[in-house]
């Protein structure tokens, strides 16, 4: 497996831990860089975008299949193959229901939904098409941990850095690195619901299995998968 991981400080941006993969000399691809599909983990941008337009966590959407002429008899499937009765906003976030979600996106809005992705810090082009709710679109892990580090600490954007703080010979700062926000993504109250929602996802949804790892922290998360 040839993977990359990242952590950053969702309070200023630091990094604090980059590999780009796991052997240079067998791949000089950078994994945190390289745009990739994203899957599952981009439902969190399109839930937090419904929360910002009125949706509660409460309320209950249909499973239902549906297909979707207008997108080329698109016909978007749950992983499970269950469909029928109804699913709380939250409940279908913590189950990563796919039916509810891409409901969910279309009553949204792709463009708001897309302009909140930008908010986050998701630089890369995303199609103006449904199924990025499912997470389609290529986007780099960078720009994903970025925006979840918004989640994290409440709604605020960051900027990632590296360089702390540069100093000559004598001690004398050359360049210190002032952290501050880029801004806001959400309101603190949307976030705070979804962070709520996300905290489902590894208690009683499809992440639950991480609870094995005893993780003595408040962990939030999403699962993800892709083709």
């Amino acid at each position: 497996m040839h993977t990359g991981i990242i952590a950053i400080n969702s309070r200023n941006g630091a990094i604090l831990c980059y590999m780009g993969g796991i052997d240079y000399g067998f791949s000089q691809i950078d994994n945190i860089n390289t745009p990739k599909q994203v899957g599952s983990t981009f439902k969190p941008i399109t839930y937090l975008t419904a929360l910002e337009q009125g949706v509660e966590p409460c309320d209950y959407y249909d499973n239902t299949l549906r297909t979707y002429a207008k997108y080329e008899n698109w016909q978007p499937r749950n992983s499970n193959n269950s469909y029928g009765g109804s699913y709380s906003v939250h409940g279908a976030l913590a189950n990563s229901v796919n039916t509810v979600s891409v409901t969910l996106q279309l009553n949204t809005g792709i463009s708001k939904v897309k302009r909140t992705a930008e908010k986050m810090g998701i630089t890369s082009t995303i199609p103006e098409v449904p199924s990025i709710v499912l997470g389609t679109a290529d986007i780099s892990l960078m720009e994903m941990v970025t925006a979840y580090a918004s989640i994290s600490n409440g709604g605020n954007k960051i900027k990632p850095y590296i360089i702390q703080k540069i100093t000559d010979q004598n001690g004398a700062v050359l360049f210190e690195k002032k952290s501050k926000y880029q801004g806001h993504v959400a309101s603190a109250e949307n976030v705070k619901k979804l962070q709520q929602m996300m905290s489902e996802v590894l208690t009683e949804g499809t992440g639950k299995s991480f609870s094995n790892y005893e993780i003595p922290f408040n962990i939030i998360g999403k699962t993800g998968t892709t083709q």
